[in-house]
């Protein structure tokens, strides 16, 4: 009965220190620097298919224009503030996943690697998050942790599986 139940409170910590992660990170995501979406000279580019689109990789304007169609000319800027914060928050969330069952790393050593993985969204401060900008930088570095997430899998467990989703 006690093996059972401390495998029961281990299983729980984890799922709370997971979620204590997704909380801290949404908070920072949505409300460190300045209030709302923020635009840069090139954020332009981004939100208008028609026009200047010569050099911009087409996926993150389509990302745009779907929420704007979704959710209207008015919110659709707030929405995908939203949607590239959450996507962020997970992101970071499976690549700390991966660091602690690979490496074997424990409560301390987690907390650690989550908040330094959450400085690389940090640098646009202190006017914003890189979450909150409507450039291609709010999805794609959030990305490149989840690549690295499946690079990791894939050189750990050398299977090809891991390695078509790297392609």
């Amino acid at each position: 009965r006690f093996k059972r139940m401390t495998k029961f409170c281990k299983r729980h910590a984890e799922t709370l220190l997971y979620l204590g992660m997704a909380v801290i990170a949404m908070i920072g995501f949505l409300f460190l620097g300045e209030p709302g979406y923020y635009l840069i000279d090139d954020s332009e580019s981004y939100m208008s298919l028609a026009s200047g689109m010569e050099g911009v990789m087409p996926v993150y304007p389509f990302f745009l224009h779907g929420n704007k169609l979704l959710f209207g000319e008015d919110s659709y800027l707030n929405v995908v503030i939203v949607e590239q914060s959450l996507f962020a928050a997970v992101c970071v969330i499976i690549l700390i996943r991966t660091l602690k069952k690979r490496f074997g790393l424990n409560g301390l050593e987690s907390v650690i690697c989550f908040f330094l993985a959450l400085l690389t969204f940090t640098a646009d401060l202190p006017e914003t998050m890189v979450t909150r900008e409507i450039l291609t930088e709010g999805l794609a570095y959030s990305a490149f942790y989840l690549f690295m997430a499946a690079l990791i899998e894939t050189v750990w467990r050398k299977s090809w599986k891991w390695y078509g989703i790297l392609c």
